[in-house]
């Protein structure tokens, strides 16, 4: 989510005329098995009283995190009192969170791991909710972007017109068209990334080489139960080098150059 990354976004959005559709790519989903999301103490009440299904998102993850940003900057600006008639209220149960009528916690709509770094910037700086850990909030490149995103589209939608509000509501949720496609619970996700690209983009040599250890480490024989102990351990060791990119902050790393993908040839 780098900062060219929001502004071709923007001006995809801006370019949308009347009904048209803007395709944003393929989204890549694995269903989330149960014995897995019932111990999601904050989700799994909405999950089961709603018959809702739970996905990983294998790719497409920043652009559903780009579509959601833009949504609570519209949110925030707290005017029209309405959006399209529907009130405000209804459009952060929707597409934000939810929760019970006699409890505080949220249900997410997206969200990440808890040891994802990015899940208290997320939740606290973009969504605005209170800290749930308040411990000192911790910087990666990546919740330096999610920051970025929200200052530059706040910045573009602050002088907008209340019709041009909803307008610009009306097209980041109803003419954006996503292709999702469902891999099976036998398929490595991991794999499946490995191979893919976003609208063309060939992946980062960041993203390939975590990909290609993954990929590598389903070949390599393991104990019985212990199969995806290697795995585990590659994305612990993935999460803590990229914590640490965003460390320095006399260094700041752009993450369209840091990122750029490698070069790819044929013979």
């Amino acid at each position: 989510m780098g900062s060219r990354s929001v502004s071709r976004f923007w001006l995809d959005i801006e370019q949308l005329d009347g009904d048209s559709k803007h395709y944003t790519g393929v989204l890549t989903l694995e269903e989330v098995p149960e014995k897995t999301w019932s111990n999601w103490d904050k989700d799994s009440w909405i999950i089961r009283s709603r018959r809702f299904k739970p996905y990983f998102v294998v790719n497409g993850q920043q652009r559903l995190t780009t579509v959601i940003i833009l949504l609570m900057a519209i949110l925030e600006l707290e005017r029209p009192a309405h959006l399209n008639f529907t009130p405000r209220d209804d459009v952060r149960r929707k597409y934000i969170f939810d929760s019970k009528p006699e409890d505080a916690s949220r249900s997410y709509i997206l969200g990440y791991a808890k040891d994802n770094p990015s899940h208290e910037f997320l939740n606290t700086r973009i969504f605005l909710e209170p800290s749930e850990v308040h411990a000192p909030e911790e910087q990666t490149i990546y919740t330096k972007n999610l920051a970025g995103a929200r200052d530059y589209f706040k910045t573009k939608i602050e002088n907008l017109k209340d019709t041009e509000v909803e307008s610009l509501f009306t097209k980041v949720t109803q003419q954006l068209v996503f292709n999702a496609y469902e891999i099976s619970s036998e398929t490595d996700g991991f794999v499946t990334f490995e191979t893919m690209n976003n609208r063309g983009k060939l992946l980062s040599t960041l993203e390939q080489l975590k990909n290609r250890l993954i990929f590598l480490s389903s070949k390599l024989p393991a104990p019985v139960g212990r199969e995806a102990t290697l795995r585990e351990n590659i994305n612990d060791a993935w999460k803590s080098a990229y914590h640490f990119l965003g460390k320095n902050e006399h260094r700041q790393l752009d993450y369209d150059f840091f990122c750029e993908p490698i070069s790819r040839t044929t013979t």
